[in-house]
């Protein structure tokens, strides 16, 4: 009986495993796909759908340079995040309770400044995508150009 139990027990964890690996796996191909799909909404105008679809397209052949770039920015936002934590905790008491407040208050304050370079970051590679793929610069430098009278 108690074997059958912790191989049902073992089948569950397994399967609970597996099934949350393949999440994963699913969030994050969708996260590179869709990064940004905001800046297409803001920047283009376009409802919700049109945006991600477009997004979609942009980052078609991309993935592991977006990827990338956020693998990027969230190891500067928490070292940054870190050095600051760090500064202030070493300044002040020994009580815990202190030391992880002013930390949870010191990593609220650098989201709120990160989140705008984080943000333009984005916006730069929308533009960088465009280049890539519609070669946007070439269009833009083309509409620049005075028409002939």
């Amino acid at each position: 009986m108690l074997t059958a139990v912790t191989q049902q027990t073992a089948v569950g964890v397994l399967a609970f495993v597996a099934a949350s690996c393949i999440g994963l796996v699913v969030t994050i191909y969708l996260a590179a796909s869709w990064l940004v799909a905001p800046v297409v909404v803001t920047l283009e105008g376009v409802g919700p759908t049109t945006a991600l679809d477009r997004s979609w397209k942009l980052a078609d052949g991309h993935r592991w340079r977006i990827l990338g770039i956020q693998l990027l920015l969230l190891v500067l936002q928490v070292v940054l995040s870190g050095l600051i934590s760090a500064l202030f905790i070493v300044g002040l008491s020994q009580d815990q309770t202190v030391q992880v407040i002013v930390q949870q208050l010191v990593n609220f304050a650098a989201n709120i400044v990160w989140a705008p370079i984080q943000w333009a970051a984005f916006t730069v590679f929308y533009y960088d995508l465009r280049v890539r793929k519609e070669a946007f610069d070439l269009q833009v430098a083309a509409e620049a150009l005075p028409t002939p009278t």
